[in-house]
């Protein structure tokens, strides 16, 4: 289930690219418009997260983040890379390792980056100076639709850091520590550098943890990302389906009335999402 966890340096950008805030802001946006947050592609297909994301518009943070790097990269020649991240105490499950999350960093010059972290719902690229403090960013909590506030801080670690068996960082790595709001206490880290393995040192775990699949997808509405839809197979044989914040069906997956079954296989075909998801 653990596999090493396999990074690289960040090559700094070489080409400069006119509005790139602007360009990554409207890529962000457009991913939480079309794209969702899955594990059903992983649980019951057996897809990579690449594969999830071409077949079925949805994935985990490793999925989501890839389909930003890659419309950045075809739409504008921008070139991106996937980082290794903690997360805050309330994401974390048992068996996790301490990096268990992806986002995506943007080389600007040699002391600049952008950082975009779609699964988190960061309203905005995240300006990150290796020289300079970092201004908070906003992040949307889709489950209340409330604004909250992201505080990072830039650290550079002296020394080679062991986070355990799987999980190390070479000496003078440069991390963001992030907390949300008051909670200082209750922080996560985003680590400059590339991960070369995600799916292999990250989705096997999460994957095998986290268990009963479940599907998110979300809207853009008056400049906010808001939840739109949630799938959510529980104790064994049940499913919680929700329209925004309005449950609509929560019981036995075989005693969905048939004419709410086909509305959510019509809704999620017309979004291009993966209608199986529904078929249990």
């Amino acid at each position: 289930m653990y596999y090493p966890m396999k990074t690289r340096p960040i090559k700094p950008q070489v080409k400069k690219t006119h509005n790139l805030k602007q360009k990554i802001t409207n890529t962000l946006e457009d991913c939480f418009d079309s794209r969702a947050f899955s594990t059903f592609p992983y649980i019951n297909k057996g897809l990579t997260s690449k594969q999830a994301m071409n077949k079925t518009n949805s994935g985990n943070c490793i999925s989501l983040s890839t389909f930003i790097k890659d419309q950045l990269k075809k739409q504008y020649g921008i070139s991106s890379h996937l980082v290794p991240a903690t997360v805050p105490s309330y994401i974390h499950r048992d068996g996790f390792l301490d990096i268990c999350h992806v986002a995506l960093l943007i080389p600007i010059n040699n002391s600049s980056y952008y950082l975009v972290d779609p699964a988190f719902y960061l309203m905005e690229p995240m300006l990150i100076h290796t020289k300079n403090p970092i201004t908070p960013v906003r992040a949307v909590n889709i489950h209340d639709n409330n604004l909250d506030t992201i505080y990072p801080t830039l650290h550079t670690s002296p020394d080679r850091l062991q986070l355990n068996q799987y999980q190390t960082m070479p000496k003078h790595t440069k991390y963001c520590e992030c907390y949300s709001n008051e909670t200082s206490d209750d922080t996560w880290k985003y680590y400059l550098r590339e991960i070369m393995n995600p799916d292999q040192a990250i989705s096997k775990f999460f994957i095998a943890i986290r268990g009963e699949p479940f599907f998110v997808s979300t809207k853009m509405e008056n400049g906010i990302c808001k939840k739109d839809m949630t799938i959510r197979k529980h104790d064994g044989d049940s499913v919680s389906i929700k329209m925004g914040d309005q449950q609509i069906y929560d019981g036995h997956t075989l005693a969905i009335p048939s004419e709410l079954k086909q509305q959510l296989i019509d809704l999620l075909q017309s979004k291009n999402f993966d209608p199986s998801i529904v078929s249990f």
